[in-house]
């Protein structure tokens, strides 16, 4: 089928997709009729990469000198889970660019991907990645040490997927929350 469907259609499928997840391992793409599978150590999503987490990082459009900085954690939704292009599946395909011009000035923005197993764990620890979420804290205190952001100045956002990631984000950082329309049960898909 050309996509991460293929893996829905037959039981056996969907068993060997589980061992390459729980292998810490991905499928990266499909070419001549074969998916091409990669560790997630080495996996490239053409982004920065913080102990296993993949993420970007979009600078202030203004900066002013006598304004307090401002950070925007926002955690993609998982409007492509059926691609066979990694970072469609993990990173999304909706990524707001025009987020930018829309914030105050001295406002960073950290997107960050979900990349855990096949199509991500909605921002959660697994067994092939058991400190993913702490991963993630450590990040967004990094993100925030570097551009001397505080606390009540950081605020998680997401929708669907990233929705619940920024709910359990914002709860173990205790951060603000912005989370439109979080999935909390997958059961529907």
């Amino acid at each position: 089928l050309k996509s991460m469907d293929t893996f829905l259609e037959n039981w056996d499928y969907y068993e060997a997709l589980k061992k390459i997840a729980l292998d810490n391992k991905t499928i990266v793409g499909y070419k001549n009729h074969k998916y091409s599978v990669q560790s997630w150590e080495v996996a490239d999503l053409g982004m920065s990469k913080f102990n296993g987490v993949h993420y970007f990082l979009e600078k202030p459009l203004e900066n002013e000198q006598y304004l307090t900085n401002k950070l925007i954690v926002f955690f993609m939704p998982a409007d492509k889970m059926n691609a066979t292009d990694t970072k469609l599946r993990t990173f999304g395909n909706s990524h707001w660019d025009s987020l930018s011009g829309s914030v105050a000035k001295n406002t960073y923005i950290l997107r960050i991907a979900d990349s855990n197993l096949i199509s991500g764990s909605y921002y959660q620890s697994t067994k092939n990645f058991p400190d993913f979420e702490e991963k993630i804290q450590q990040l967004i205190k990094k993100i925030a040490q570097e551009h001397d952001i505080i606390t009540d100045n950081i605020v998680c956002y997401g929708n669907s997927r990233g929705a619940t990631g920024a709910l359990y984000h914002g709860l173990l950082g205790n951060y603000k929350v912005l989370a439109a329309d979080p999935v909390i049960d997958r059961r529907a898909w």
